[in-house]
């Protein structure tokens, strides 16, 4: 028998068991339609803004429309012919054969080369390729249909368009047709064209100042992109610019240059010279809004407060589809108000942390930036657009722009070291017998007080390198402690040809192929 008092929940207790079928149709009466609402908002509703890629950052357009020139830059960049698939080589010059680059590097002295089989297979041909290996479009089959590719009508033209619009106002979308390819990876892959197109006016038909062009255009496009004020297009700015840079350092030792066209060199690198001060204010307020559009395609909003979208990200082409029945998971997640609040905090530590550095910057150089790459990462799972770096992304952004110095310098101390050499047949003992003949004054070493290192080889060669991250001279070894504490060296090879082309070898050197 259950005790009996008579208080107000004992009473309660006692009227339900008495009044239980009464109870239970109250309780469904409250509860399944209060459910239903709930499940029904859930999978039905959708944020607050629709979730597509159509724009980059709607803040950064230019905006005077009169100015803007993005479409007909869009148009140029489609306007480039895609190299079509070309068939293996069928016909070689008397007494030769085409064999893989793979065999002939890989084959023992004195040891046949299997000849390769035509067999009607194709290959995909790639611009970039003009970028590695020695100019032998002799010998090399992807090179010469690279040269041909190049001096198409058609190819030129577009190029052309490209180089007359590289200086205008544009913002590149992030989606700009239904092909898998971004703006960002336009913008990659035609500055790739552009130094293969570069590369070939200088090796083919020994023209600097269309070489010079082109190189100009790859910067306009890679400065265009750094200024659309989100931090991945950034990155990419930045990739493009070091691939040009590399590049460049391998002209300073395949190429003879005057001194009048190391000058102009030179002063085409100083205007294109890029000011992390500036980059990092639009960058911020980029990717503030951004964040805010972000928190708008991902929360629905119900007054001030608003639950998590959850979407599909498995499905077809990339797109995003609202998850249904897991959007009842909705309330385990952040809540609208706290996803904002955390963009905006994350961006002010960000902002605090970068003008911090920049007043103490050659400190930074020396002690703080070997361990960067070292912190673990930080990210928040619910707000997947927030980098995961998070404490570490301006000392980051800190330490690119040094060596994005470092390359700087280095390239117009190569190019004058080349033109050394044009006009005395050999390098010079040391860097400072470039100034005041060649260069006004040496270009610095970010990481030190000193200028770029350079240590002579030979009269043919010599290594110039900087100290980097841990202020410590080591002659340019690169063998010596953990990645980070090494010297960087400005290295002037080009890689090898890929593996997958086909070179031109005397028949004596092969062997015929498997039937």
């Amino acid at each position: 028998m259950k005790p009996y008092a008579p208080y107000p929940l004992n009473l309660l207790r006692d009227w339900i068991e008495r009044h239980q079928w009464r109870s239970r149709l109250a309780l469904a009466l409250v509860l399944i339609p209060w459910f239903g609402h709930f499940a029904y908002t859930r999978i039905t509703t959708g944020p607050v803004r629709p979730r597509d890629d159509s724009c980059a950052n709607d803040a950064v357009r230019p905006s005077d429309p009169a100015v803007d020139r993005t479409a007909d830059l869009i148009a140029a960049f489609k306007s480039v012919p895609i190299p079509a698939a070309l068939p293996y080589p069928t016909t070689a010059p008397a007494g030769y054969a085409w064999v893989g680059a793979y065999e002939y590097r890989s084959a023992e002295p004195g040891r046949k080369i299997r000849a390769i089989s035509p067999n009607g297979s194709t290959f995909s041909l790639s611009p970039t390729t003009a970028l590695v290996g020695e100019w032998t479009p002799q010998r090399r089959h992807h090179l010469a249909e690279i040269v041909a590719w190049l001096e198409e009508p058609e190819t030129r033209a577009a190029l052309d368009r490209i180089v007359e619009l590289s200086d205008k106002p544009f913002c590149i979308p992030d989606k700009v047709s239904e092909s898998d390819r971004s703006g960002p990876d336009w913008i990659r892959e035609v500055t790739g064209v552009l130094r293969a197109r570069a590369r070939y006016w200088m090796a083919e038909r020994n023209d600097f100042d269309r070489a010079l062009r082109d190189l100009d255009t790859s910067l306009n496009l890679a400065a265009g992109i750094e200024d659309d004020g989100l931090l991945m297009r950034l990155y990419v700015g930045s990739n493009c610019r070091r691939e040009l840079f590399d590049e460049l350092l391998c002209w300073s030792r395949e190429f003879s240059f005057t001194r009048a066209q190391a000058r102009s060199l030179q002063d085409m690198l100083v205007r294109h010279r890029r000011d992390l001060a500036a980059l990092w204010e639009a960058t911020v307020l980029g990717e503030r809004q951004r964040g805010q559009a972000e928190v708008d395609r991902l929360f629905a909003r119900r007054g001030e407060r608003g639950w998590m979208v959850l979407y599909d990200i498995r499905s077809d082409n990339g797109r995003h589809k609202a998850s249904g029945l897991l959007n009842l998971l909705s309330p385990l997640f952040d809540d609208r108000d706290a996803a904002c609040d955390c963009v905006r905090r994350f961006w002010d530590e960000q902002d605090r942390q970068m003008k911090r550095l920049q007043h103490r910057r050659p400190t930074f150089a020396k002690r703080e930036s070997s361990h960067v790459c070292c912190d673990p990462l930080d990210g928040k799972p619910t707000l997947p657009f927030l980098p995961g770096q998070t404490r570490q992304l301006a000392e980051k952004l800190c330490l690119s722009d040094l060596y994005h110095n470092t390359l700087t310098g280095g390239v117009i101390a190569a190019m004058h070291l080349a033109a050394y050499r044009q006009d005395h047949g050999h390098y010079p003992a040391a860097l400072s017998l470039l100034v005041p003949d060649y260069l006004e004054q040496l270009p610095a070493d970010p990481f030190s007080d000193q200028p770029l290192r350079y240590r002579l080889i030979s009269q043919g060669d010599y290594v110039l390198y900087s100290v980097y991250t841990d202020g410590r001279d080591d002659r340019g070894r690169r063998d010596r402690g953990p990645e980070g504490t090494r010297d960087t060296v400005l290295e002037n090879t080009r890689e090898q040809a890929g593996s997958d082309e086909f070179i031109l070898v005397p028949v004596a050197q092969t062997r015929p192929s498997r039937p």
